[in-house]
C-alpha cells in the first residue's frame, strides 16, 4: 500500500507541469488564430472636431499596433445611406473628412482591414450643425421674433446745464467785446487830417491853434475808449 503512494507521489508533479503546459500551448493557438484572422472591431471612435460641411474622427487602435491592417471609413446620409465619402489610412485609424453637405446628420462606419477580411463596422453617428444665422435664431421659420412695429424713443434734447463753465465765459466775454465796438463812436478820418493842416499852418505863423486842443481832446477820448 504505501508503494502505491509512493509511486502516484512521484508522477503528480509530472501531470500537473502537463496541464500547466496544454493550457499555455491553447493560449498561444488562440492568439496566433485571432492574430491570422478577421480583425476585431475598433474601439473608442468619436468625433474630436467638427463644422458644418467637415469633421475629424479617430478610434483608439493603442492596444492594436503589433498587428498589420488598414483602416477604413464610409460616410453615408442618415437617412437615405447614400456615400458621401470613403478613404483608407495604414498608419493610425483617424480621418478627415471633408466636402460634406452642410447641415447634414450622416453616418460613420469604420473598418480594419487585414489580408484575411474585414471587421465589423465602428459606427459613429455624426449631428449635424447648424449655419451660424440659424443658431441665432428663435422662430420655427428660421426668422427672429421681433414685434412689427418696434417703440420709438426719441432722442432727449440736449442739456443746458452740462455746457462746460469755460465755454460760457469765453462766449460773455466775446459778447461783451461785439457791444463795446459797437457803441463806440466813429470818427472821420478826412476830419482829423482837416485839423492837423490847419494847426501846422498856425505854427508856421507862430500862433498857437485851437486846433491843439481840440486834437488833445480827441486823443484823450480815444485813450479812454480803448481803456
Amino acid at each position: 500500500m504505501s508503494s502505491a503512494n509512493n509511486v502516484s507521489a512521484k508522477y503528480c508533479p509530472l501531470v500537473l507541469s502537463l496541464d500547466v503546459l496544454f493550457h499555455f500551448c491553447a493560449n498561444i493557438l488562440a492568439l496566433i488564430c485571432a492574430a491570422g484572422g478577421v480583425p476585431p472591431v475598433l474601439e473608442e471612435c468619436q468625433v474630436v472636431n467638427q463644422a458644418q460641411s467637415w469633421f475629424f474622427l479617430e478610434c483608439d487602435t493603442s492596444s492594436r499596433e503589433h498587428v498589420a491592417e488598414i483602416y477604413q471609413v464610409e460616410v453615408r446620409h442618415a437617412d437615405s445611406g447614400a456615400l458621401l465619402f470613403n478613404a483608407s489610412s495604414e498608419g493610425d485609424a483617424a480621418f478627415e473628412v471633408r466636402g460634406l453637405p452642410e447641415a447634414t446628420e450622416c453616418i460613420a462606419l469604420v473598418f480594419a482591414r487585414n489580408e484575411k477580411g474585414r471587421s465589423e463596422p465602428a459606427r459613429v453617428v455624426i449631428k449635424a450643425i447648424s449655419p451660424p444665422s440659424k443658431l441665432l435664431t428663435n422662430g420655427p421659420d428660421g426668422h427672429h421674433d421681433l414685434p412689427e412695429n418696434p417703440p420709438y424713443f426719441p432722442a432727449p434734447p440736449p442739456d443746458v446745464a452740462h455746457v462746460a463753465p469755460l465755454d460760457m465765459t469765453v462766449a460773455s466775454s466775446l459778447k461783451r467785446n461785439q457791444q463795446r465796438q459797437a457803441s463806440k463812436p466813429r470818427r472821420s478820418p478826412g476830419r482829423r487830417l482837416g485839423l492837423l493842416r490847419s494847426a501846422s499852418a498856425l505854427f508856421r505863423r507862430g500862433k498857437k491853434p485851437r486846433t491843439v486842443t481840440v486834437l488833445q481832446d480827441i486823443t484823450e477820448q480815444d485813450n479812454n475808449h480803448k481803456v
